[in-house]
């Protein structure tokens, strides 16, 4: 279903459906990626992507154990899918 600027939005159950068949989607607030493609790329090992399938990322992103450089932001963004459309409060848990 499109959303009011054109991107595609999802539902927490279509995200959990996806990771359940193996997808590695990931969220940074409402924006959902699909770093499936990546894992096998990621620096820091395939395990630690696939442990935070279906959560928020944010709080990895900003560490500990370190805080993800600009240039791992603008990467993350080419796996931009769309957004998240019954997305989670903010004090809500960081997972989907």
């Amino acid at each position: 279903m499109p959303l009011p600027d054109g991107s595609h939005g999802y539902s927490r159950a279509e995200v959990l459906q996806r990771c359940a068949q193996g997808a590695c989607l990931v969220l940074r607030g409402r924006r959902l990626y699909d770093l499936t493609a990546f894992v096998r790329l990621h620096p820091g090992g395939e395990q630690l992507l696939l442990q935070r399938a279906g959560t928020d990322i944010r709080a990895a992103l900003d560490g500990p154990p370190h805080r993800h450089s600009d240039n791992a932001r603008r990467w993350l963004e080419q796996y931009y899918l769309g957004e998240l459309r019954d997305a989670p409060a903010e004090d809500a848990p960081r997972t989907i």
